[in-house]
Order: C-alpha cells, then sequence, then structure tokens
C-alpha cells in the first residue's frame, strides 16, 4: 500500500490515524487513475482484484493535466493541493475499509462544492445502512487555524441538520445503486437517530499535538468517541512536496497516454 496508517486515540477527544507516505511512487501512481476518473479501477486494485486497466480518455487526461499544472496564483495554488488532498484521502479510506463500506467516489475537479468525501456504512446484509461518515479535507500550512474556523462550524451544521437535504440525496442515490429498497426511507430513520459520524484529515507540521489541534471536536461533535475521527499527515514543507507530487502524477499520466498511443 502507498500510505501506511498508524492508529491512536486521544482518550474521550477524538481516535484516528497518522499516515506516512510510504511509497510515493506508487501513489502517484494511483492518484494519476483517480485524476483521470478511475476510482473504480483502483478500488479493484486496493481491494486485490486482477483485471485490465481501463481505456484511456485523451480528453480526460488532457483535464487532468490542466488541473494539476503549476498554478498561476496562490488561490489557484491551494485549490489544486486541496483537490490533491481530498484523492490521497480517499486513497487512505479506501485502504482502510472493509466490503461493507462504500466510498462516494472522489471530488473530480478543484473546489467543487459539496462533501470532501463521504462514507457509507452498510449493515452485515448488506440490504440497509449503519450509518454514514462526512469526510473534510484540508491541505494547508495552518492545521489548528482551518481545523478551528473552517471544519468545526461545518460539523456543526450537520450536527443542527442544515445539509440534511443534501446527505439524504447523496446517501439514498448510493444505496439505491447498491439495490437497496426503500432507500430514501432508510437514509431517513438514519439521519433521525444521527448515526452520523465525521472524518477530518489535515496536513500538518511533523510533531503536532493531535490533543491541541483537534482541541474541541468533542464539543462541536458530541456522544461516543467513535463519532470523531481524526486523521493527519506530516509535511516540513507541504507546498513544495505538492510541487513536485503534482509534477509526477502529471508525469504518471503522460506516460499512460503514450503507452496507450490514443
Amino acid at each position: 500500500m502507498p500510505i501506511q496508517l498508524q492508529p491512536y486515540t486521544i482518550e474521550n477527544l477524538c481516535h484516528g490515524a497518522t499516515w506516512t507516505i510510504h511509497d510515493a511512487e506508487l501513489l502517484a501512481q494511483y492518484v494519476a487513475w483517480l485524476a483521470l476518473g478511475y476510482h473504480i479501477h483502483i478500488a479493484k486494485i486496493l481491494e486485490g482484484e486482477q483485471h485490465k486497466s481501463p481505456k484511456m480518455v485523451v480528453n480526460a487526461a488532457q483535464a487532468a493535466l490542466k488541473h494539476l499544472s503549476p498554478p498561476a496564483s496562490d488561490g489557484l495554488r491551494w485549490h489544486r493541493d486541496g483537490w490533491v488532498f481530498q484523492l490521497i484521502s480517499w486513497l487512505a479510506a479506501k485502504q482502510s475499509t472493509d466490503s461493507l463500506v462504500i466510498l462516494r467516489r472522489p471530488q473530480m475537479q478543484p473546489a467543487e462544492k459539496g462533501q470532501d468525501g463521504l462514507i457509507v456504512h452498510l449493515n452485515d446484509s448488506v440490504s440497509g445502512l449503519r450509518g454514514i461518515t462526512i469526510c473534510e479535507d484540508k491541505a494547508t500550512d495552518n492545521s489548528r487555524d482551518e481545523v478551528r474556523d473552517k471544519v468545526w462550524p461545518e460539523f456543526a451544521a450537520y450536527e443542527r441538520g442544515e445539509r440534511d437535504n443534501e446527505l439524504m440525496a447523496e446517501v439514498s442515490t448510493i444505496l439505491a445503486a447498491k439495490g437497496v429498497e426503500q432507500a430514501e426511507d432508510i437514509v431517513a430513520d438514519v439521519f433521525w437517530n444521527k448515526h452520523q459520524q465525521y472524518r477530518v484529515c489535515v496536513t500538518v507540521k511533523p510533531a503536532v499535538s493531535h490533543a491541541l489541534l483537534f482541541k474541541g471536536y468533542d464539543m462541536v461533535v458530541s456522544g461516543n468517541i467513535s463519532r470523531r475521527r481524526a486523521e493527519t499527515v506530516a509535511f516540513s514543507d507541504m507546498r513544495t512536496w505538492m510541487d513536485n507530487f503534482c509534477k509526477s502524477v502529471s508525469d504518471e499520466i503522460k506516460t499512460l497516454l503514450e503507452a496507450a498511443d490514443v
């Protein structure tokens, strides 16, 4: 696996994992496929399935390369880095899930609206819903400010039910595609019983204090610690790492195009 996940728990506050980029070359290959729109292909690889690589689409490759290109402004850089981090976060989530979990497809362009990620947890019979996890991913140089000032207000809004209509539409569509009958009624019951969980993933500086970084999580999302997941990956210089990584991903896409001869 390209990412190593080291579990941790902060008593009564949150639980999750710290990530280490174990194989940057493999990670670039996987992110390249995700950027092209082939998340099903990567999901099958992570699930251990043997299958052919899908056909390349030139326009999809050109769009992905445009999103990955060196940004013309700081604002565009933040959007690009945030999008790439969402793709990495999707991979980390996929690595740690099982057959009773469905990940919504990754965001396909920088600054796309909606949840950064959505995880649907099925029950044992794969005929209903156990719960959902709402994800927020932040590629940032100011992790505490970003978590406190942007992520916590987002989670608080979900807890107040202000985005239930959006979530119900997303989750019921996922369940219906899975063949679950009366998907909308099932989703409504889960929301009524507050079976939402949350997952925040953020870039940090080395040796960050998770207790300080995620302080206040339990005040925003009450209840059992299982509702509060928090994950980090450390970079000494995140922006430089992203510049180099995006070039590696672009190079992978170009190699795929050449190999496909399209």
